[in-house]
């Protein structure tokens, strides 16, 4: 890396959960792929700071290969003639002590490592990253905010209405946000500020019911969907969202979510992006850059025969074997063969790269007319209604009390990030402007 350049280029990307498979099929072999991609990429756009809105990793304790490609592509990273700096903050999956055991070596190699805030600290000390230009002078601060939990910021266990809880909510990181601003003014005048932060958020664009989906106390605040956008001080020129696995504005022009670049979930379909943001104007000017596809993810449902068809034609341009999941909708499953066996077999017999099922279930259609519908999956249940169902089974159909169903969530907060991946989709906003 150099220093001394004028800073103009920022990218943004998020969520990449390096160690995270679909069920136990491993999706390392397109992350691998996607971080050489991030390294062309980085060098042929002459970006000069990289910023990663949190999940870096799928687990706390990641897998030491998952590590290992993680490390390596700091390293590459550090070897781009134009890339300044990069900014990594931690999200709700990562551990943020393991992030930041490094930071002393990180720091000889540019990258700056933000693992957690509290506000019984110095926030600024450990959030605010100056990036200085030719003269010497800071042209750039970025205020690199991790993943923050309620206990941190000093509004844990809130009593009150869904409507007040949110308010405090936004308060306390209104709060935060302007502290950083005011610091960042006051110790190096009117710089470009950029801001992060790994949270759900609301704005110009809503997020999707899938978006909100599972998410914890911290993310949707309880029963409120999202935090407001006006929580982002209005001097900031431009905000990296990460949480969200879906690319889309919050805020047009400066509040972004750049998504996961690589499918985590059957759910993530869609095209994959990164965000090329050009701070040279008053204005960012913020690009798309889709991320290749290395993979295909199929989902395959229907009765046994329709299920046969559409699995036999599958096909693929991507290098990398197709994974399928497939839920079989009948009401007869006599077959002398179970249907299960006979697609691995026609599996066998297909080109390379041949798929892969790894989801694979069954539902009886005639139990589910005698019950009045098909029942519910448990993957398909947040883990608040996994716990409103089996409290209401054990309590003849009464509902839990708010209180509970607080003490819950607070629960849910600090124990959700280990297993469970986000169920995002969806596609950016055909306002967004995508490359050529």
């Amino acid at each position: 890396m150099i220093s001394g350049a004028i800073i103009l280029r920022l990218l943004h990307t998020s969520d990449w959960h390096l160690g995270v498979s679909m069920n136990d099929a491993s999706c390392e072999a397109e992350q691998r792929r996607f971080l050489d991609w991030l390294i062309d990429t980085l060098d042929e756009r002459e970006i000069d700071v990289l910023v990663v809105a949190g999940d870096i990793f799928h687990f706390r304790q990641p897998s030491n290969s998952a590590q290992r490609i993680y490390y390596d592509f700091l390293r590459r990273a550090a070897e781009l003639p134009n890339l300044q700096k990069v900014i990594v903050v931690a999200g709700n999956h990562d551990s943020p002590s393991g992030l930041e055991s490094p930071r002393s070596i990180l720091e000889t190699l540019d990258v700056d490592v933000v693992g957690t805030v509290s506000r019984s600290e110095d926030v600024a000390e450990r959030c605010l990253i100056p990036l200085q230009g030719p003269s010497g002078q800071v042209e750039l601060v970025v205020c690199a905010v991790p993943y923050v939990r309620p206990a941190q910021l000093g509004v844990s266990g809130l009593v009150g209405s869904p409507e007040q809880v949110r308010l405090a909510f936004e308060q306390a990181f209104g709060e935060l946000y302007t502290e950083l601003a005011d610091v960042a003014y006051d110790r190096y005048g009117e710089v470009r500020l950029v801001a992060t932060g790994h949270l759900t958020c609301a704005g110009d664009e809503s997020p999707d019911e899938d978006d909100l989906r599972g998410r914890s106390p911290i993310h949707s605040v309880g029963t409120i969907d999202a935090l407001s956008s006006s929580i982002f001080d209005e001097r900031f020129d431009y905000v990296a969202l990460g949480h969200i696995h879906r690319a889309f504005p919050v805020e047009k022009p400066r509040v972004w979510y750049s998504g996961t670049p690589v499918p985590t979930s059957k759910n993530e379909t869609s095209k994959r992006y990164v965000i090329d943001v050009d701070l040279s104007a008053s204005t960012p000017d913020c690009e798309f850059v889709e991320v290749p596809r290395w993979r295909d993810i199929h989902c395959v449902e229907g009765s046994q025969e329709q299920v046969l068809e559409e699995f036999s034609t599958l096909t693929t341009e991507c290098d990398l074997a197709p994974y399928v999941f497939v839920h079989v909708r009948d009401e007869d499953f006599n077959y002398d063969e179970p249907i299960a066996t006979v697609l691995r077999t026609l599996a066998a017999e297909l080109d390379e790269p041949r798929p892969r099922i790894v989801d694979y279930r069954e539902t009886d259609l005639r139990s589910a007319t005698a019950t009045g519908g098909p029942p519910a999956q448990l993957d398909e249940l947040t883990p608040e209604e996994v716990f409103l169902r089996l409290y209401e089974s054990e309590n003849e159909n009464r509902s839990p009390t708010e209180e509970l169903l607080r003490a819950f969530r607070e629960l849910l907060t600090d124990d959700e990030v280990d297993e469970r991946p986000a169920q995002t989709s969806g596609e950016p906003s055909d306002s967004v402007k995508e490359p050529a």
